[in-house]
């Protein structure tokens, strides 16, 4: 994923407060429209907590599962801003499973 695709973290707490929400059992997103200069694209941040996994290993190989299956929708999502929290059960299962529940989740997205 691009640089341009991320948040950064002066503008996460930024989007913490007044949004949309979605939840499955991998992870769940907050989201809401956010004017940046970047311009129509749609930006995105990776959490994993260390109270979920322990390990900078585990969170950094749960960001990056999660943050490649997004890859792999990355035009079909409305030009806003996303956070990911990246639940533990998201790296018990496989790839095409977590690819498949971010596909339901854009599903959701482009019908509200």
């Amino acid at each position: 994923m691009k640089r341009a695709y991320s948040l950064s973290a002066k503008e996460v707490p930024l989007i913490m407060k007044d949004t949309l929400k979605y939840s499955c059992g991998y992870f769940y997103v907050r989201y809401k429209d956010f004017n940046d200069k970047g311009g129509n694209i749609p930006k995105f941040a990776f959490i994993a907590s260390k109270k979920e996994f322990k390990k900078a290993v585990e969170r950094n190989y749960a960001r990056r599962i999660l943050r490649e299956s997004v890859n792999s929708f990355l035009d079909e999502f409305p030009p806003k801003a996303y956070l990911f929290f990246i639940q533990k059960t998201s790296v018990e299962i496989d790839f095409k499973n977590l690819k498949k529940e971010v596909e339901k989740f854009v599903r959701y997205l482009s019908l509200h």
